[in-house]
């Protein structure tokens, strides 16, 4: 019994390590965010389109096409929708939304890794429990309340303001069990290997292109009954 804790320990650190390497080598795409100019910004959008469609189309596996072109639409309307919200929210809007996804990552993992138990949804992510499920929205709650000052550019939209930032949650979970329904659709376990512990463009951004497409809409909505 020890044996096992201390196997499933060792491998938590392990797997902890090499998301820290991946968070190091986001830092720069983050400050991006900040210092670019809004055509630079878009180029680089852009430029993370293409890579997620090296990733689609490229690899040497059996897959549909129509899944294929979905994702690749998905991708396209995630990160126009990413734009929008620098355009009308600025960075602070960007990093809010990057820090409610990342929180829903961190914390499903962990708390999934540690606890276990039953599945989510087993038929499209053998690998997502509960209690991941549960973690996440602990995770990204936390992550709101001590950077709650990031999150003042939501107060603008017609939900009450807690009650949108778990819709934003909950688009997070969705965006990375869609990716995790076409990985499965195609036989993979990562789109790529840029991000050691994370995977490739697609894997690091899915839940941000669900939650931004999410906001967008409801930003659009706000903005017809004005």
């Amino acid at each position: 019994m020890e044996n096992r804790l201390f196997a499933r320990s060792r491998s938590i650190g392990e797997d902890f390590l090499r998301r820290m390497i991946s968070s190091i080598l986001f830092i720069p795409l983050l400050l991006m965010v900040f210092i670019l100019p809004p055509d630079k910004f878009y180029l680089l959008c852009f430029a993370v389109y293409v890579v997620m469609l090296y990733e689609i189309f490229s690899m040497p596996v059996q897959g549909r096409l129509e899944m294929k072109i979905l994702a690749s639409i998905t991708c396209l309307v995630g990160l126009r929708s990413f734009m929008y919200i620098n355009q009308f929210y600025g960075a602070l809007g960007c990093v809010g939304l990057i820090c409610i996804t990342s929180g829903c990552d961190m914390g499903g993992y962990f708390f999934g890794k540690m606890f276990k138990g039953p599945k989510l949804c087993p038929t499209i992510s053998p690998n997502k429990t509960w209690a991941g499920f549960i973690g996440s929205i602990l995770c990204a709650n936390c992550i709101l309340i001590l950077l709650s000052d990031c999150f003042s550019v939501f107060l603008s939209l017609p939900l009450n303001r807690l009650l949108l930032l778990q819709v934003l949650i909950a688009a997070s979970i969705l965006g990375d069990l869609f990716e995790s329904m076409f990985k499965r659709n195609l036989g993979v376990k990562d789109m790529g290997n840029i991000f050691p512990g994370h995977g490739g463009m697609m894997d690091r951004f899915d839940s941000l292109m669900f939650s931004s497409i999410v906001f967008t809409v409801l930003d659009l909505w706000d903005k017809q009954l004005r």
